[in-house]
């Protein structure tokens, strides 16, 4: 069974993550309750304040794309966005890219779960 979830994107992270995970804020959610974290395979739609579609299919995972090594641990590489190191990077966009859906907090969306 799916559950449809109407939000606004953020940029998850918090000591144990091990980089920004990203997620959808449920309109009239309420702390953690109001969180949930895209997975593979969900269905996301992404659009902005004039309707306008920015990006309609369903969630792929890649998490090899534009890595580089740790400051301190060069042999440990890790995606980066602008601001952090990010766990995965939609199939097809660049981090930088696919984080700016992220860090706008007016980027509406509309989730699917699986």
């Amino acid at each position: 069974m799916s559950k449809e979830i109407h939000g606004v994107l953020h940029a998850y992270s918090e000591t144990g993550t091990g980089g920004t995970c990203w997620a959808l804020f449920e309109d009239g959610g309420v702390g953690y309750d109001g969180l949930y974290l895209l997975n593979e395979g969900d269905g996301l739609m992404i659009y902005d304040n004039s309707g306008a579609v920015l990006f309609d299919d369903c969630i792929r995972k890649n998490s090899e794309a534009c890595k580089i090594g740790r400051p301190f641990n060069p042999l440990f590489k890790q995606q980066t966005d602008p601001g952090s190191r990010v766990l995965w990077t939609q199939f097809g966009w660049t981090p930088d890219a696919w984080a700016r859906f992220f860090v706008n907090d007016d980027t509406r969306a509309r989730l699917v779960k699986k």
